[in-house]
């Protein structure tokens, strides 16, 4: 894992200009931020100059089952292992708080990066906006 990533527990200015550029402008979402977003951990990797270029978040609504969502990683940075790199650290995050499993909503075109992670999906296909889910779980 980088050295060069840090947790916060609110949501800093740099995870919310990744989502914006990644789900708002380039995916069309429009309801991007949630309450979630007032008690997830939020993991920002930063590149050589401090620039945030890849996120996700981490929380839990019962202490057992922990969601890890809004992976986003900066188009000019794709590629470089990131996705898998916010899966490594939010995996260990929800390890340090005794997490019993990792759910995540995935969107379907990820599907086969997060079955890479571990992933098995389970039910059926849904929409989130105008996107096709499908929810996936890890126990741990």
């Amino acid at each position: 894992m980088s050295n060069n990533y840090k947790i916060f527990d609110t949501l800093p200015c740099q995870a919310k200009d990744i989502r914006t550029q990644v789900f708002v402008q380039e995916q069309g979402f429009k309801n991007e931020f949630d309450s979630v977003d007032e008690y997830a951990k939020h993991i920002v990797i930063f590149d050589e100059n401090g620039i945030g270029i890849a996120t996700g978040r981490v929380f839990t609504d019962d202490g057992e089952n922990y969601h890890i969502g809004r992976v986003a990683v900066v188009k000019s940075h794709r590629g470089e292992g990131l996705g898998l790199e916010i899966m490594e650290i939010a995996e260990a995050v929800a390890k340090e708080e005794n997490a019993k499993s990792l759910i995540i909503s995935a969107q379907l075109q990820a599907k086969h990066f997060y079955e890479k992670c571990g992933f098995f999906p389970i039910g059926e296909i849904y929409y989130d906006e105008h996107c096709e889910h499908i929810k996936m779980i890890k126990a741990i």
